[in-house]
């Protein structure tokens, strides 16, 4: 083999193995693309309501969860409100703060509460109670109402809610889902 050949088969083979290994640019966070699994819309006992429900869920019961699964999870309610025809509301009292869970026709639709009741982001583990109104503002973006300490951020299906308190910090979280009425069979 002549000296030319051999010097040509190095170069192309220290390039191939510099194109090879070479690294991958970081991805930043914009052009990363976050993939969420969309459950499956859930129907009322009735069958009249179809439960369309959003990513996040408070104390580890998810929106459109039954009244079965939310007492398994959190216990017997503290105080039950049926005075609604087709509504109850849930309230469980624990260490001061509370956590109102909405049902419709046995499922969940609605959930809030005051202080550290586990609020479930699936793209940040951590609690927004006490949160700045900027941290919320970062992590959700421009919300779609804002009055005054209540800022509403669309999380399709469904909305998330903030209540600020006068220092600007979180103190309440509510979590709606959608509700779509079905047409009789």
């Amino acid at each position: 083999m002549r000296k030319i050949d051999v010097a040509l088969l190095l170069v192309v083979v220290a390039s191939a193995s510099a194109w090879w290994s070479k690294p991958n640019p970081p991805a930043g966070p914009q052009s990363v693309p976050v993939v969420t699994a969309t459950p499956m819309p859930v129907l009322t006992r009735s069958g009249r309501y179809q439960i369309l429900m959003p990513e996040y869920f408070m104390a580890d019961v998810p929106i459109g969860s039954d009244d079965k699964a939310v007492e398994a999870a959190l216990g017997k309610p503290t105080k039950v409100d049926e005075s609604a025809e087709e509504t109850s509301i849930w309230t469980y009292e624990r260490d001061g703060q509370s956590l109102n869970v909405t049902f419709l026709d046995g499922r969940v639709i609605a959930e809030g509460g005051t202080g550290r009741w586990s609020f479930r982001d699936p793209l940040k583990s951590r609690s927004w109670f006490m949160a700045s109104r900027s941290e919320v503002l970062a992590r959700f973006g421009k919300p779609t109402r804002n009055q005054n300490r209540t800022l509403v951020f669309p999380c399709h299906p469904g909305e998330l809610t903030f209540h600020l308190d006068s220092q600007d910090r979180v103190q309440q979280v509510w979590i709606t889902g959608e509700v779509k009425p079905l047409a009789p069979k």
